[in-house]
């Protein structure tokens, strides 16, 4: 894992002064004038290759995020049905009068848009209206590849289901 290098300013008081010492054979040599308050992060190998191990590990980290994009994109494409699923609006009434309810000796049957390769599938069943009492429990029967049967047992005398299906095609 990278560890980040935390960069100081080198810093001499007073700043940019220098000493000039003449070597006698025409040349001068320069040196910083003042005092050091803080020593500057050095500038070497150490530094600079800490610096690019950070940048290839970054490279590395994204290039494997961007394969299991393509990777996920490519099974959406080819299970997309599978993994979305598909949605139905059912509506469910009852003709008889409470306790007793039409839809569990006569459920509704629901065609699938695509036919399933397994009866591994999943219907998640949400009632968006209710009228007349009260929708009690869902019940999905009679799965078969290409449908199945829903009911309720409450007193409601319409109930509005949204079904949504997913998988069964692996």
């Amino acid at each position: 894992m990278y560890e980040r290098t935390y960069w100081l300013d080198h810093v001499r008081v007073p700043d940019n002064t220098y000493n000039i010492k003449s070597n006698g054979d025409g040349t001068s040599t320069i040196t910083p004038a003042g005092e050091v308050m803080q020593q500057g992060t050095s500038q070497d190998q150490t530094n600079f290759n800490n610096l690019e191990c950070g940048v290839a590990d970054a490279d590395r980290a994204i290039r494997v995020l961007v394969d299991g994009y393509l990777a996920l994109r490519q099974t959406q494409e080819l299970h997309g049905e599978e993994i979305t699923g598909e949605t139905h609006t059912v509506t469910l009434t009852n003709s008889k009068a409470y306790p007793f309810n039409s839809t569990v000796s006569a459920p509704v049957s629901v065609p699938l848009t695509t036919n399933r390769r397994n009866l591994y599938y999943s219907i998640e069943a949400e009632a968006t209206s209710v009228e007349g009492g009260l929708a009690g429990d869902i019940h999905i029967t009679d799965k078969q590849l290409n449908g199945f049967k829903v009911s309720f047992d409450g007193s409601a005398k319409k109930v509005v289901l949204t079904l949504r299906i997913k998988g069964g095609m692996a």
